[in-house]
């Protein structure tokens, strides 16, 4: 029983969670012309997509988001002497 839960704290930690668990509707009108019948539509589906729509965020181009704890304690640690909740930071007070 024990590697089963390991195997479930794994995947909840993961991006696979997402994508085991997350639900995609496609609707009638997506499929169907105005005569109620069904229509062939061209489905292109690539690697970008799948990491778009999954936020695995390994790509170059992808943004990061870093916690505001992260962020605060990053000036900090630089030795920043000013407000941090500021909207914008003073160079100045730096060292």
């Amino acid at each position: 029983m024990k590697p089963f839960v390991d195997v479930l704290e794994f995947i909840k930690k993961s991006r696979i969670q997402k994508a085991l668990t997350d639900r995609h509707g496609c609707y009638r009108s997506h499929i169907k012309d105005e005569n109620g019948k069904d229509v062939d539509i061209p489905f292109v589906l690539s690697v970008d997509d799948i990491r778009r729509v999954l936020e695995l965020r390994d790509n170059d181009g992808d943004l990061i988001q870093v916690s505001e704890r992260l962020c605060k304690g990053l000036w900090f640690r630089m030795g920043y002497v000013g407000f941090v909740n500021d909207s914008s930071y003073n160079k100045s007070r730096l060292p």
